[in-house]
């Protein structure tokens, strides 16, 4: 009988039992084991079988059959224990996947709980978790459990794998944000358990969906030296990945799958991951996960009888950082992989847009609001509330996490990050209003700044609206006005700056901008006053301006006549009467210092694009509108049938047939060029504004699309 059939035989028959049990833990090694380590072994074990298959065939197969099998092959056995398992319990816990956050709560403190209770009863367990932000909610509800997980840390049987404050995704946030995610990760667990931040080195994050080529680069940089992932690009199991700075960092791709128990045949792939990295330890990761749960009484049972059993290596307790700590003494050719580690469900970076949007909002306020903070605090102008601050960024890198940011949770998820973001807009919003108010309230104002009292601005627009983040704080009023400009990019240059001007009463004609050293500003009227509020309505003017990196100044707004550069509403181009009247362009064209477009009017597709700085131009692009569609195909490459990430292939792209483009306006102003119509096209009707802004390089496009077709 072949062994694969003698196995199978046994493990139908006698699974259950403890001599099948025994059994099939020892040959899946010992086979194992010969064929990497000791070919001669083969057929010892082969003649040592032999008795014990026709007892398997007879029904009277015993423990007394196993134990005769192994004193065959004891000398194998000494071989075999001279290797070791290091063993390690986890429990995977996905933050809000597909379910609220309550339940994510009840999930870490039942799993906590249930950890803490094993390792009271069996003396081996160690047990290892992930994600700063777990330890923060069992921090808020139940502080004497946390008291409990960090007497366990310092005995060493309880592993903080928290480098990071969750298991984030490594591919939408910027640099700022995954460097972020280390270093609160890892001032967290130095507030909650007192662990240094030079101990937390294992950046650990088995279910993320891939990985960006400069993950090396942030991690060895925040002080992480390890990797241990299980998704993303098919890659060796024990690497060094390198990012193109020539950083790296030790990865562990998981050999099996982070997601495991411990059965008979568990172990037996480890000796060829030995063999192939010159090693004699391996580690093995245990525990259920997604929905919490961990080790349980079982697995450790099965490991306190498998340690018993000749024909298996020592099975010893283990940790992720010991493990990495060997390999970098021991582990030999290991190969190096320099490219990026993507993707699984690339759906997921296309799905959840309004998740995305409030993540790259959150991205911008930060980015906007550290820099003002860090001014006026070493002017001696503010001091920014630390608590505010913390909860925004916790906000902001909670809703990193592998199935928020990237899409692939349920509405109740999705609600909660947009509501949660809510609170970080405005904590960001406040402190970065504060530190403008704070600079406001120092400057230098000319006497003629002081308000009119015939008006109705005050009090009108504070607060409304404020998408950009700032809560809007008045000085002057009626026919004069004063606005603080900050620049909160690390560029400067002619810039487009859009403001709104709430109960101007005076006529825009005989408007005028100056900056702070009287100098005349262009600007245009951005369409007609809304009403907003009963009583109260606002005008959208853009400014020209010549801004400063990180910089911040002062414009004034009075009424007087002769304003050079103001175009008027009315003395705009009207696309509709160029058309009757002249019939239609050869082109539209968008030209500032820095570009030049040209667009078929009849498609809106491009026709050319120059650079006035390199000199260079492409044209004959012609370059369309496309539409894409999921290819029909319901099931992961695993074919787990995961419907809502799988799309790869991803999309079949299809040109729009009958493009025809209705022009409503045409603007050419001193800010900028711009138009705005419909585009009609077969079974979609799209919404479009093109927009070319003074001293910048992008043509910026906004459009609302409505699809008459029928879906499937």
């Amino acid at each position: 009988m072949r062994i694969g059939e003698l196995v199978s035989l046994i493990r139908s028959r006698y699974g259950a039992l403890p001599q099948g049990e025994r059994i099939l833990a020892e040959l899946s090694y010992a086979y194992s084991y010969q064929e990497h380590f000791a070919k001669e072994e083969k057929k010892n074990i082969e003649e040592a079988l032999l008795p014990l298959e026709k007892k398997v065939l007879q029904g009277t197969f015993s423990m007394q059959d196993v134990i005769l099998f192994e004193k065959k092959l004891a000398l194998l056995g000494r071989k075999i224990k001279e290797q070791t398992i290091e063993c390690v319990g986890h429990a995977h816990i996905d933050l809000n996947w597909q379910w609220s956050y309550d339940e994510t709560v009840a999930t870490a403190l039942s799993t906590f709980r249930t950890m803490l209770q094993l390792m009271k009863e069996y003396p081996h367990f160690t047990f290892a978790q992930s994600q700063a932000a777990l330890y923060d909610i069992v921090a808020k509800y139940d502080p004497k459990m946390l008291a409990e997980i960090k007497k366990r840390v310092h005995q060493g049987r309880w592993e903080v794998t928290a480098a990071a404050y969750v298991e984030c995704d490594d591919n939408i946030p910027n640099g700022e944000g995954l460097l972020s995610e280390l270093e609160v990760g890892k001032k967290t667990m130095q507030s909650l358990l007192g662990i240094e931040a030079r101990e937390l080195k294992t950046y650990f994050v088995p279910d993320t969906f891939g990985h960006n080529r400069n993950i090396a680069e942030i991690l060895s940089k925040s002080g992480c030296s390890y990797m241990y992932h299980c998704r993303g690009k098919d890659v060796p199991n024990i690497y060094r990945l390198k990012a193109p700075s020539g950083a790296s960092v030790l990865a562990l791709h998981e050999l099996n799958w982070y997601i495991a128990t411990i059965t008979p045949e568990c172990f037996g792939n480890y000796p060829e991951q030995m063999k192939k990295y010159g090693i004699d330890r391996a580690l093995k990761v245990y525990g259920v996960g997604d929905h919490g749960g961990g080790p349980t009484r079982r697995d450790l049972e099965r490991l306190n009888r498998y340690r018993e059993f000749p024909l298996l290596p020592n099975l010893v307790p283990g940790t992720f950082s010991g493990f990495f700590e060997y390999l970098e003494k021991n582990a030999k050719n290991l190969p190096v992989v320099d490219e990026e580690l993507n993707e699984v469900f690339a759906g997921c970076y296309t799905s959840q847009s309004r998740i995305k949007a409030a993540h790259f909002r959150g991205e911008s306020e930060i980015e906007e609001t550290y820099p003002l903070l860090s001014f006026t605090k070493e002017k001696g102008l503010l001091k920014p509330r630390d608590d505010l601050l913390e909860e925004a960024k916790k906000i902001q890198l909670f809703n990193h996490f592998h199935d928020i940011l990237p899409g692939s949770c349920t509405p109740n998820s999705r609600d909660y990050a947009l509501g949660k973001n809510q609170i970080r807009d405005a904590n960001l919003s406040f402190e970065k209003t504060a530190a403008l108010k704070a600079i406001a309230d120092n400057l230098a104002l000319p006497a003629e700044a002081n308000p009119g009292k015939e008006t109705t601005s005050m009090g009108a627009g504070s607060g409304f609206a404020v998408g950009k983040g700032i809560m809007s704080n008045e000085l002057g009023s009626g026919s004069k006005r004063i606005y603080l400009i900050y620049n909160p990019s690390h560029t400067g240059g002619p810039t487009k700056v859009d403001l709104d001007l709430w109960d101007y009463d005076e006529p825009y004609e005989l408007m005028r901008i100056r900056d702070s050293q009287g100098n005349d500003l262009s600007f245009s009227i951005e369409g007609e006053p809304k009403t907003l509020f009963f009583l109260h309505h606002v005008q959208h003017i853009s400014v020209l301006m010549n801004l400063l990196p990180l910089s911040y100044q002062t414009i004034f707004i009075d009424g007087r006549k002769d304003v050079p550069g103001f175009i008027s509403p009315k003395a705009e181009l009207n696309v509709n009467k160029r058309l009757y009247e002249r019939g239609i362009p050869e082109s539209y064209v968008f030209e500032n210092d820095l570009i030049r477009i040209e667009m078929d009017p009849n498609d809106a597709s491009l026709l050319s694009i120059e650079s006035k700085t390199t000199h260079r131009k492409l044209s004959g692009l012609k370059s369309g509108f496309l539409y894409e569609m999921e290819n029909g195909d319901d099931t992961a490459d695993d074919g787990s049938g995961m419907s809502a990430w799988a799309c790869d292939p991803i999309l079949e792209r299809i040109a729009l047939q009958n493009v025809h483009l209705s022009a409503t306006s045409y603007r050419i102003t001193p800010t900028a060029t711009s138009i705005q119509g419909k585009l009609h096209a077969g079974d979609f009707d799209i919404d479009l504004l093109f927009c070319l802004d003074q001293g910048n390089p992008y043509l910026r496009i906004s459009a609302s699309i409505l699809y008459h077709g029928q879906g499937i």
